[in-house]
């Protein structure tokens, strides 16, 4: 048997292989469109209208916010005292800890309009049902209820809920104008 001949001494160690072990270049003369389409997911929209910042949060301004949603036909929110015009707000984006984004971040633009209208339906009926049984309600439920973290639950929640309405409202102010699908 021949002998595999010793690799000369000023040859190259092989290169060790990292979990990145294949590059694939396309040549965009094969596939022209596909960098020009703009996205329909909700995720999709939020960072191409607004960007989304490392992957983890948006940066807005108050004023930007309050305008669109009101261009969008919803309800202006009424500025907080903590939200100055100038001021940026960051809304954490994580698939984890917020069960709303999770549900909606995928979906179609349309489809997450459906998703956080029924969220938002089913939270106002968890509390007019809470409401409702009020007067059956002892003192030690309502303790329980309380520290046992529901009022906490249900306050995350609701500021979730609140949030990416808000965020839904502006990505609608801009998709409804008809410069958008012609830019």
């Amino acid at each position: 048997l021949p002998r595999p001949a010793a690799a000369p001494k000023h040859a190259r160690p092989p290169a060790k292989r990292g979990p990145v072990d294949t590059l694939l270049l396309l040549d965009r003369g094969l596939d022209a469109v596909t960098p020009l389409l703009t996205p329909l997911t909700h995720e999709g929209l939020l960072d191409e209208i607004l960007g989304i910042v490392g992957g983890t949060h948006l940066a807005l301004r108050a004023s930007a916010l309050r305008s669109s949603s009101s261009e969008a036909g919803g309800p202006e929110p009424a500025p907080r005292p903590e939200e100055a015009d100038d001021e940026v707000l960051h809304f954490p984006l994580r698939t984890a800890g917020d069960p709303i984004y999770s549900s909606i971040r995928n979906l179609h633009t349309a489809a997450a309009g459906r998703e956080l209208n029924a969220a938002a339906r089913s939270l106002a009926e968890t509390r007019a049902n809470f409401r409702n049984k009020k007067s059956d309600v002892t003192v030690a439920e309502l303790h329980d209820f309380v520290r046992g973290g529901g009022l906490a639950s249900f306050a995350e929640t609701k500021g979730g809920l609140d949030r990416h309405i808000r965020l839904a409202n502006v990505v609608k102010a801009v998709t409804s104008n008809p410069g958008f699908m012609a830019s």
